[in-house]
């Protein structure tokens, strides 16, 4: 077993330190996405280039949940610029719409640039 000298035992605590302290100033993502309730989706919304809405929005879904709750999450625009969705993922949120009796969404979100948007990111369908 390798004995360590006094000066780097003395330096040790210091270098720990310094390098928790760097840790610090690494970045970091904003924020985590979370997991919205599971539910059915009963309205799903799209808007493309041509509508005054498209700016803001390109789509949203709204998701009916335990206690005939309902959650709306959308993506893309400047509501939610980070979020945006392939044509298939779209696609399958329209099938998912359209099999609603036999389909559950377990949405993934994360809050956008305005109050109380949850911006869609990701999604679970689950047979139900």
């Amino acid at each position: 077993m390798q004995v360590l000298s006094p000066l780097l035992r003395r330096l040790r605590p210091h270098f720990v330190a310094t390098l928790v302290g760097l840790t610090a100033l690494l970045p970091t993502p904003a924020s985590a996405a979370e997991s919205g309730a599971q539910g059915r989706v009963v309205r799903f919304s799209l808007n493309n280039t041509g509508s005054d809405e498209h700016a803001s929005s390109h789509g949203s879904i709204a998701v009916r949940h335990s206690g005939n709750k309902l959650e709306v999450y959308s993506w893309g625009g400047t509501m939610c610029p980070a979020s945006s969705l392939t044509d298939v993922e779209v696609l399958t949120l329209e099938h998912a719409f359209h099999n609603r009796q036999r389909t559950l969404l377990a949405p993934r979100f994360k809050f956008g640039e305005v109050k109380e948007t949850r911006c869609l990111v990701g999604f679970e369908l689950v047979a139900g």
